[in-house]
C-alpha cells in the first residue's frame, strides 16, 4: 500500500536514525513500511546492539482487503490472521523488528521518546485521539512525524489535527496520495495531545479543516475536499456530503484517484456497503 518514494523516504529515516529515540511503526499491514524501516536501519554505519523497529498491527484480514491481498489459494479468510504473512516478508529483517500485535489502545507506549513516528493507523477520530495523547508527548524535537493518510480523503481528523499542531511543526515533504512529512520543532502542547480533536466544536473543526485545504492546489486540494464531506455528512446528514461531492466530482473530473475517493465517500455514507465499515477508511488495522 506505499509507493516506492515512501518506502524510500522511511528507508532513509531508518538509516539516519539518531538513537535519541524509538522508530515507531504504527499500523504496518503486510510489512511495506516495516522493512523499509527496518532495511534502513540494517544499514546504518555503526548500529548500536538492540536497535529495533517497533511495529503495531492487529494482523487481522478485514473484508475488503480480500479480493488485492488474501485470494489465493491457502490465505487466510476474512478475520483470520495474516501474521505468518507478515513475519514471511520480514525475512532476515526480523531480529530487527519489535512486533506488538493487536489493538494498539491495550497495548499503548512505554514512555520512551520517539525520534520517528509512521503513522498509517489514524482510521477514526478515537484512534487518532488515543494516538495523539499516548505518542503525542514522547516525541522528541527534531523527530519527524509521516502521516501516511494526510493526502487521502477519508479521514479529515488527519489534517484538522496537522493544523492544531501547525506551530510546532515543519512540513517537509508530501507524496500524492499518500504521505505527508513533518519535522518536529519543538515539544508538542501537552494541552492540544491530550484533548484531541473529536470533540472540538463543529465550527471549528471545519474552520480547520478549510485551513488545511487551502494550502493545497489541483488533485491534492481535491483529495482534502473529499475528506470535506466526511466532516459535512457527520455534521449536517449524508445530503450536505453529496452537495460537496458533487462539487469536488465537477472541479476533479480529470483526477481518477480524487474520483476513487469521492466514491468510497459516498460509499460510506450508507450503513454497510461493498464490505467496508461506514465511516472508517481502509484498513482500521491497529484497533477494532
Amino acid at each position: 500500500m506505499l509507493s516506492p518514494r515512501e518506502r524510500r523516504l522511511l528507508y532513509d529515516l531508518g538509516r539516519g536514525w539518531t538513537g535519541a529515540g524509538a522508530i515507531v511503526d504504527a499500523g504496518a499491514f503486510l510489512g511495506g513500511s516495516t522493512t523499509a524501516l527496518a532495511a534502513g536501519l540494517r544499514d546504518r554505519p555503526g548500529r548500536p546492539p538492540g536497535a529495533r523497529v517497533v511495529s503495531y498491527d492487529r494482523f487481522v484480514v478485514e473484508p475488503y482487503t480480500v479480493d488485492e491481498f488474501f485470494s489465493g489459494a491457502g490465505a487466510p479468510g476474512m478475520g483470520e490472521s495474516f501474521r505468518a504473512q507478515f513475519e514471511a516478508n520480514l525475512g532476515d529483517l526480523a531480529p530487527l523488528v519489535e512486533v506488538r500485535a493487536g489493538d494498539i489502545r491495550q497495548l499503548g507506549w512505554d514512555g520512551t521518546p520517539i525520534e520517528v513516528l509512521f503513522l498509517d493507523v489514524l482510521k477514526s477520530w478515537d484512534l487518532n485521539d488515543f494516538v495523539l495523547r499516548e505518542f503525542g508527548p514522547h516525541v522528541s524535537p527534531g523527530s519527524t512525524i509521516v502521516q501516511q493518510d494526510y493526502l487521502w480523503g477519508q479521514n479529515p481528523w488527519v489534517q484538522i489535527t496537522m493544523e492544531v499542531l501547525d506551530d510546532w511543526l515543519e512540513l517537509v515533504d508530501a507524496m500524492w496520495n499518500g504521505s505527508a512529512v513533518y519535522r518536529v520543532r519543538g515539544p508538542l502542547p501537552p494541552e492540544a495531545l491530550a484533548s484531541g480533536v473529536a470533540k472540538l466544536a463543529p465550527d471549528e473543526k471545519l474552520a480547520l479543516l478549510d485551513r488545511a485545504i487551502a494550502r493545497w492546489s489541483g488533485a491534492e486540494r481535491g483529495m482534502l475536499e473529499c475528506g470535506r464531506a466526511m466532516l459535512l455528512g457527520e455534521q449536517l446528514g449524508p445530503d450536505a456530503a453529496r452537495r460537496q461531492l458533487a462539487l469536488v466530482r465537477h472541479e476533479f473530473a480529470r483526477a481518477p484517484m480524487v474520483m476513487d475517493c469521492a466514491e468510497r465517500v459516498e460509499e460510506s455514507l450508507e450503513p454497510a456497503t461493498s464490505g467496508r465499515t461506514a465511516g472508517i477508511p481502509g484498513p482500521s488495522r491497529c484497533g477494532p
